[in-house]
């Protein structure tokens, strides 16, 4: 299982050094985002996280957590307000649902859909990553429980793998 684990932490790794351009810092999300992140760490929650790749499963009990970094895929997979022109937005009921589609291939996230509907913050994120080396294709949820990662990469000629992180939160 400490396989697994290395497997994770260098995944991530990956993620954090793949992401686009970090001059636009202003996103779609960034307040929802550092509300929640300071509302987990003021209710002091704490997180059970289980990874699963293949047929194995993990379980992490965790009583203090970074929560920037735990949900740092959700924070570099927001959209910068920059870049909205690239994307067509519909807006649902009562101006409370958003869904944003890239209109471009070029744009990683393809798909962003976030609800702050009854003060309950729910986001679903459709992410791509493409090039001749490589495929990289991750599903991201938030919710006011916990989240859920689906991670599918491919590397060409050398491993392609498949996992699944998800993350709830206990009070």
């Amino acid at each position: 299982m400490g396989k697994l684990l290395v497997f994770v932490f260098i995944s991530s790794i990956f993620i954090g050094c793949s992401t686009a351009d970090k001059t636009d810092n202003i996103t779609v999300l960034s307040e929802q985002y550092n509300s929640l992140i300071q509302q987990l760490k003021t209710d002091n929650v704490k997180l059970t996280k289980y990874i699963i790749k293949d047929e194995k499963r993990d379980t992490l009990y965790l009583d203090s957590v970074n929560w920037k970094q735990e949900l740092n895929m959700f924070l570099e997979s927001d959209i910068s307000k920059k870049k909205l022109n690239q994307y067509k937005i519909t807006v649902f009921e009562d101006s409370c649902k958003f869904l944003f589609q890239t209109t471009t291939d070029k744009q990683p996230v393809k798909k962003l859909k976030y609800s702050i509907c009854n003060n309950d913050f729910i986001v679903n994120i459709d992410v791509e990553k493409r090039s001749k080396l490589y495929d990289y294709v991750y599903y991201l949820e938030l919710t006011s429980n916990g989240y859920l990662i689906e991670v599918k990469q491919k590397v060409k000629m050398a491993y392609q793998s498949k996992y699944i992180i998800e993350g709830k939160f206990r009070k």
